[in-house]
């Protein structure tokens, strides 16, 4: 015989085999719990014989008895299988009304803005007891994610990493807008270039000097100057009510405070552009039940967001 010395070629099988042949020391009684033929059992004994390189069961008169190598391995055998079991055991249904843990996402405070309200009245209403950690998205965040330290990333992400899952959550589109009183906002249609001439205020989460403003204004041969860079949308929202610099920004964000904030949408001659806010994920999380289920909770809570050009100062200048 050869003594087992690793894992490799082991059929895991034999374990319950083994702890029933442990527990009943006969091989006829041991067929019938394991609900195979007697002939079955003995050729599994003969192979958990030559796997342990010893005779595990000895017949002594007509009984068989363990040996002392069996006799040690009777208790950590019953825990393996026990464990193996409860491995192998299906999982019961997720019930999120039951559920208490909680999710971490990495986003802007545009994504904040806009998704918070709607995510927690679901919360509380299905899932009372999930809590939801909010960080500011950085140039480290996907990194984080892949490594385990936050569960989800939100946002618009060009090019898209291979290595990680992807889902639409909704759309949003950039508007201008001054303060009341601004010159500019008493104008019918701000051109192109008296547009590119203001100085601008640019709301930039990741550090960039460079936003999706600047490519649309290249394209037609045009530069803007950019004032003052600011890293989160409701700092530039705040900054530009109170001087004669411009911002543009996501609408859905900008809507809802025109009015607290006393600011004017301008009507530009040109077309601003248009973008996408994805929900990011590591593949880990794909069978997860509470991930896959609070994946669900925040695409609904973005198909509950009212369509663009609903609020009353996206559909024209104030």
């Amino acid at each position: 015989m050869h003594a087992m010395h690793s894992l490799a070629g082991f059929d895991a099988n034999l374990l319950r085999v083994l702890a029933v042949l442990l527990e009943e020391r006969h091989v006829v009684r041991a067929s019938r719990k394991l609900h195979l033929s007697p002939s079955a059992t003995s050729h599994a004994l003969a192979r958990l014989r030559a796997a342990f390189d010893d005779p595990l069961l000895v017949r002594a008169g007509r009984s068989l008895v363990l040996t002392s190598r069996a006799e040690s391995l009777r208790g950590p055998v019953a825990e393996v299988t026990k464990q193996l079991g409860a491995l192998l055991e299906p999982r019961e249904p997720f019930r999120p009304e039951r559920f208490e843990g909680s999710f971490t996402i990495a986003t802007s405070d545009h994504v904040r803005f806009v998704l918070m309200g709607a995510l927690d009245a679901g919360l509380r209403r299905s899932a009372p007891k999930v809590d939801v950690h909010f960080l500011s998205f950085g140039p480290k965040s996907l990194d984080d994610m892949r490594e385990g330290h936050v569960d989800y990333c939100i946002g618009m992400f060009d090019p898209m990493p291979p290595d990680l899952r992807f889902r639409k959550l909704f759309d949003d589109r950039l508007i201008a807008v001054v303060r009341e009183g601004h010159a500019a906002a008493a104008e019918r249609a701000v051109t192109k270039r008296r547009f590119s001439s203001l100085t601008h205020v640019l709301v930039a989460p990741t550090g960039a000097r460079r936003g999706m403003m600047d490519a649309a204004l290249e394209k037609l041969g045009l530069s803007r100057r950019i004032a003052c860079t600011l890293p989160t949308f409701l700092d530039a929202l705040h900054f530009v009510a109170r001087t004669d610099h411009v911002t543009t920004m996501p609408e859905r964000i900008v809507d809802p405070l025109v009015d607290t904030l006393g600011l004017r949408r301008l009507k530009v001659d040109l077309a601003l552009p248009s973008f996408r806010i994805v929900l990011a994920w590591h593949p880990r999380t794909d069978a997860e039940p509470p991930h896959a289920w609070f994946r669900e909770e925040l695409a609904r809570s973005a198909r509950s967001l009212p369509p663009l050009g609903r609020g009353g100062a996206s559909s024209s200048a104030r």
